[in-house]
């Protein structure tokens, strides 16, 4: 599922994620955690394994604010692309420490339209 594209450096953008059961009910997340995962094709430098505040655990709300910052210019300029994409999963652990993981989403980072061409 593609969620769109952030602009490297971009601080206001969050990814907002309900973790959800099989049946589409939320998962309570209450003493639990939540850590986006993943990786790019186009910039295999960056690994993505970043914590996700748990907005509201018991609903099953995770929330990963300043998107923009886990791509830098920097990478997309060293792999000599204008964008990547990324394959993600939020991996989420249960009070009862269980560990399970999202179905994968893609999200887009794009350079800034003021670099180089």
């Amino acid at each position: 599922m593609a969620l769109g594209s952030v602009v490297v450096g971009a601080t206001r953008k969050d990814l907002v994620v309900t973790i959800t059961d099989a049946n589409g009910n939320p998962v309570n997340l209450t003493g639990g955690s939540a850590t986006l995962q993943g990786r790019s094709r186009d910039v295999t430098a960056v690994k993505i394994n970043s914590a996700c505040p748990l907005t509201d655990a018991a609903a099953g709300i995770v929330t990963k604010a300043d998107l923009g910052s886990l791509v830098s210019q920097a990478n997309l300029t060293s792999a000599a692309v204008k964008l990547a994409t990324f394959k993600l999963r939020i991996k989420y652990v249960d009070n009862a420490a269980k560990v399970d993981f999202t179905d994968e989403f893609e999200l887009i980072w794009a350079q800034d339209p003021l670099q180089p061409a």
